[in-house]
């Protein structure tokens, strides 16, 4: 979409978009060490994430641009199960009840990206522009449809959230 020039760091922003997506992740269970009062856990993954983005940055300076967003993304395979575990040490929520909660939105990701790969492929043949018009209305459109087949609960919840925040009345809300 931005021209040749730009499309050098196509992979890089690939890359860092896939992360993007676990560090929510993080977040989420960020939110849970700062609601439980447990603001060190946040620290400790904090810091191991940094450790080791900082010693992957050395690794993989020397292979050029291309290899630069692997050594943020990559430390968020350690950090996320290790701040997943932190997560059931501070609260009753067992491992395998934080995976059943993840598994929908993960799942649907998974899907959506899958899918607009595959239909992107298809529309080679159009412009960026066109393509883009096509792939991210779609994207969000099964995103949301495959969430609802797979974490109805939690859609139906979010759906209601967005139902109640929408009834509020702003003016009011402000003074």
């Amino acid at each position: 979409m931005f021209g040749a020039r730009w499309e050098a760091a196509a992979p890089v922003l690939a890359w860092l978009a896939a992360g993007g997506f676990v560090s929510v992740l993080i977040g989420c269970n960020d939110t849970v060490f700062m609601v439980r009062g447990r603001p060190l856990c946040t620290f400790y993954v904090s810091i191991i994430y940094t450790g080791l983005a900082v010693v992957g940055f050395a690794v993989c300076a020397p292979f050029g641009s291309a290899y630069l967003a692997l050594p943020f993304v990559a430390p968020f395979i350690v950090t996320l199960p290790f701040s997943a575990w932190m997560v059931t040490l501070v609260t009753t929520v067992t491992l395998g009840d934080w995976l059943r909660a993840t598994a929908p939105a993960v799942g649907a990701a998974f899907f959506m990206f899958v899918s607009v790969r595959l239909l992107g492929s298809l529309l080679d043949a159009f412009g960026t522009t066109a393509r883009l018009l096509v792939l991210c209305p779609t994207g969000a459109l099964i995103y949301v449809s495959t969430l609802m087949l797979f974490g109805r609960s939690t859609t139906t919840k979010l759906l209601e959230l967005f139902r109640k925040s929408a009834r509020y009345d702003l003016p009011r809300l402000i003074k």
